[in-house]
């Protein structure tokens, strides 16, 4: 009688033992990181410094090359809106495109905030001469300033949906 008394009393505990190790490993949970979509802020300095070299080594106009370049990046990359900052104090310019909606974005190059409308699924680019030093960009209520550099500048704010949340890159 005691044998089989220990035979069930292991029995439950290898049972007990098994259903803990389930409820265990099924309530355990991790976040998971869009891992494609922040290669995206190297990607985006690197071509980008790429295309400004070409265009001074060459004595190419740096900004239509950077205006040609945002559009295709933009337009065929997988985020779901993208505005750039490129150009000197002298002719900056802001271009950007949103796939999902139609957006107002504010910028304040130095002479008070302007409101530049961005129409779902068009590039656009808007030129502003004479700027200040410092440039704030606000988008969907979260502000981003640059420094201008002498010389060329660029700056990026790339953002996609994933999931229900938003995942933003920048070069700041």
């Amino acid at each position: 009688m005691n044998k089989r008394g220990q035979f069930y009393l292991v029995a439950t505990v290898i049972i007990v033992s098994i259903i803990a190790g389930l409820a265990v490993i099924s309530n355990y949970s991790y976040e998971k990181t869009p891992s494609k979509f922040y290669p995206i802020e190297q990607e985006l300095r690197i071509e980008s410094a790429k295309v400004m070299d070409y265009g001074i080594a060459n004595g190419k106009n740096t900004n239509d090359l950077m205006k040609n370049f945002s559009r295709d990046y933009s337009i065929n990359s997988d985020s779901d809106s993208s505005y750039f900052v490129f150009g000197k104090e002298d002719n900056l310019t802001l271009a950007g495109y949103n796939e999902l909606n139609s957006t107002t974005i504010q910028i304040n190059v130095g002479l008070g905030e302007q409101a530049m409308n961005f129409t779902k699924g068009q590039f656009q680019a808007f030129n502003f001469s004479n700027t200040g030093e410092n440039i704030k960009v606000i988008i969907s209520n979260v502000s981003y300033d640059f420094k201008l550099n002498k010389g060329q500048n660029f700056y990026f704010v790339v953002s996609k949906n994933i999931d229900g949340e938003k995942y933003v890159a920048t070069n700041l």
